[in-house]
């Protein structure tokens, strides 16, 4: 009886909170249909569905995307919407952490105002099991979902006219798209399965307001349809994990584009997600993994060069077009040009966001110049043992950047300090002035230094270390006056752990140390 009374009392309050949210706000809830139960879900995803949607407005200096984003924190507060709970412990500052929908709280209040007969501000139609949704009228978005049968008969009868989003969970179907979908703003294929080269093909003719396309996890999917060109005011584009790694040539007419989000799994990371039996137990392979391994693997023998495969996607030139271009990542420095690249992305005055892979020793003396001066995020992957002392000054030199990820074989990596405030500034002066986020992927023995002064406003230090084993020696941790959280992934042998240990003890804030094998 007390649970149920307490359950009572959350429904009221659930119930009150949702009355009293404005229109905008209530649609972004009942939007949440269209992700099954117990699946997770992007922050990033969502939030540029909703860009894609209209559901946020740029005002002054806020753009869309922060618009977006202070929507999804109210959903958040609501308590609509949760961090996954088991993933939890591997969350970090740069929201990469999954998020699930409270279906407890969402179908009672669908459930509630569709008693009440309430007008509801959002349709969403979702196909499952045996559904057919026998009306033939479905309502602007349209979620379909794993365990539906694929019934073409079915699909073909339903009135995809007004349809403005299409989200395919499972297996696709070449019937999912047609030319009756002339308003649709958003195609979300992402992990659908049986997606091939061809498919897409006419998608430029076929739904020509498009703004929001994904194909992330679509493994078999190698290259992108010329069509696309047509596509004028797509803003998003995910392709990352596909086995695409040349854009076309007709990328560069998408003048509206904002995010380019692409890189594909590199080789030597996908053979351990996936746990490849040992010989003599294949049997012991699900079909499901199978299927998952099998497209990788056909497409990564047929490639050119396993070995020159890094990751990134080679860029076309001309890239310079792209003026509206917020996020660019991965692109292969190597494969691109470097010369032409860098001229292009110094181009790009919006660019935020940038992810470089391919930085070899002939290549490396190109990135001497500078990065886009406005860039937040900055991803650097080096295909070789040292980190060029050079490129890390030329990414200290970004006075807006607030995370770094550097990517590579191992080696030593030194932080030069500063010299303290700029006079009449409240921002610190020096290299890495503002960054609070520093990432470092090493598969080898690696050694970090920060100097007096360095990173003064870091907050976390994460270091992802090679699955075999690895040493790591970090030096200077003291000078890192802002710094809350360690976090090393990967196994750390004792005697440096200890020194680390050591190091945070020293330390007047006291950082968090996390573990993680």
């Amino acid at each position: 009886m007390a649970k149920r009374d307490s359950m009572q009392s959350i429904f009221a309050l659930m119930r009150s909170s949702f009355e009293g949210c404005p229109q905008l706000l209530r649609r972004c809830i009942f939007y949440l249909r269209i992700f099954p139960e117990n699946s997770y879900i992007r922050r990033r995803r969502l939030v540029r569905r909703w860009m894609a949607e209209g559901y946020s407005k740029s005002i002054g200096s806020h753009s869309l995307e922060d618009d977006a984003e202070k929507l999804f924190d109210k959903i958040a507060a609501l308590g609509m919407i949760q961090q996954a709970q088991r993933m939890t412990a591997m969350a970090d500052v740069m929201r990469t952490a999954p998020w699930q929908v409270n279906y407890l709280f969402l179908e009672y209040i669908i459930s509630w105002q569709e008693e009440e007969k309430i007008f509801l501000p959002l349709e969403v139609s979702v196909l499952e099991g045996r559904c057919s949704l026998s009306t033939g009228r479905i309502g602007q978005h349209l979620s379909i979902g794993n365990s539906w049968e694929r019934d073409e008969f079915v699909f073909d009868s339903l009135d995809s006219s007004r349809l403005r989003s299409l989200t395919v969970y499972g297996g696709w179907r070449s019937f999912f798209i047609s030319n009756k979908m002339r308003v649709l703003r958003v195609l979300d294929l992402e992990g659908s399965s049986n997606l091939n080269d061809g498919d897409l093909d006419q998608i430029g003719e076929m739904v020509p307001h498009l703004k929001f396309l994904s194909l992330r996890r679509c493994t078999p999917i190698s290259q992108l349809p010329d069509s696309l060109g047509l596509l004028k005011q797509l803003q998003t584009l995910d392709i990352r994990y596909s086995s695409i790694v040349v854009l076309p040539k007709c990328i560069v007419n998408l003048r509206k584009l904002q995010h380019l989000s692409a890189g594909t799994v590199r080789w030597d990371s996908i053979i351990p997600d996936v746990s490849l039996p040992a010989a003599g137990q294949l049997s012991r392979l699900s079909r499901s993994r199978a299927r998952h391994l099998v497209p990788w693997l056909s497409k990564l023998f047929r490639s050119e060069s396993v070995s020159s495969h890094n990751g990134g996607v080679k860029v076309p030139g001309g890239i310079a077009t792209l003026k509206a271009l917020h996020t660019l990542s991965v692109v292969d420095a190597n494969a691109s040009g470097g010369g032409s690249l860098l001229g292009d992305l110094k181009m790009l005055s919006q660019l935020r966001k940038l992810g470089v892979s391919g930085i070899t020793e002939e290549n490396t003396r190109i990135w001497d110049l500078r990065f886009p001066p406005n860039t937040i995020k900055l991803s650097l992957e080096m295909a070789m043992d040292w980190i060029p002392r050079h490129i890390i000054q030329a990414a200290g030199k970004l006075q807006s950047l607030d995370t770094l990820r550097i990517k590579g074989i191992g080696g030593e990596l030194e932080f030069e300090g500063s010299g303290g405030l700029d006079e009449g500034s409240s921002s610190f002066a020096g290299p890495f002035g503002e960054l609070k986020v520093l990432q470092i992927d090493f598969r080898g023995d690696s050694s970090l230094r920060f100097e007096p002064g360095s990173m003064r406003k870091l907050e976390q230090l994460k270091v992802i270390l090679g699955r075999g084993g690895s040493r790591l020696r970090v030096d200077g941790i003291v000078c890192l006056i802002s710094l809350k959280q360690v976090w090393v992934k990967g196994p750390l042998d004792v005697e440096h752990r200890e020194q680390l240990v050591r190091q945070l003890d020293l330390h007047g804030g006291r950082p968090v140390l996390k573990l993680e094998e």
